[in-house]
């Protein structure tokens, strides 16, 4: 009977889990109006409203890594796509880590306040945020306001450091990137 019980909880936990991981990322689908953009490392998802040549501009204006300041000419979309490709390869060449990492997001939202928002969404308590990473959601979530290369570098860094390791490094530990 108690084995029983067991198994029970255990697909109840399963069959909540389930859920709530559907419902997380059913709210950035392209059903709800979120523009993905595919990249080799990552799929980048836009909240409507977000201008993708201030994205552009943002995560080149600190050439941060690298020379390289103008896009491909191949479109907005490929110049961000590729850029946050040559960032993500440059945070795992400078941490000499290359862990494979499934499913990795960038959330882009319109505003500041819609970040902070999300934050509390996840977290439950209200934090005035830049960026931030989830690892259970393999997420990084920032917006157009606070968007830059060395924001995203950091946070990939937190990617990258917590799919590295077999045991995830304390937040205090993870902050000093």
């Amino acid at each position: 009977a108690a084995f029983k019980k067991l198994i029970i909880l255990v697909c109840a936990l399963s069959l909540h889990a389930a859920t709530a991981w559907g419902q997380e990322a059913e709210t950035f689908s392209a059903d709800a109006g979120w523009k993905m953009i595919e990249t080799r490392y990552l799929t980048i998802y836009c909240q409507p409203g977000v201008d993708l040549e201030t994205i552009d501009r943002s995560l080149r204006k600190k050439v941060f890594f690298f020379g390289a300041t103008g896009g491909s000419g191949e479109g907005r979309e490929e110049d961000i796509a590729s850029r946050v490709d040559e960032l993500f390869n440059q945070v795992k060449k400078t941490l000499d880590m290359y862990p494979r990492i499934e499913g990795l997001r960038l959330m882009i939202f319109k505003s500041h306040e819609q970040l902070n928002d999300e934050y509390y969404k996840i977290f439950k308590t209200y934090e005035n945020v830049t960026s931030f990473y989830v690892h259970k959601y393999v997420t990084i979530y920032t917006s157009e306001d606070d968007i830059s290369d060395a924001v995203i570098a950091h946070e990939m860094g937190h990617a990258v450091v917590d799919h590295y390791f077999l045991v995830i490094p304390p937040d205090k530990i993870a902050e000093m990137l």
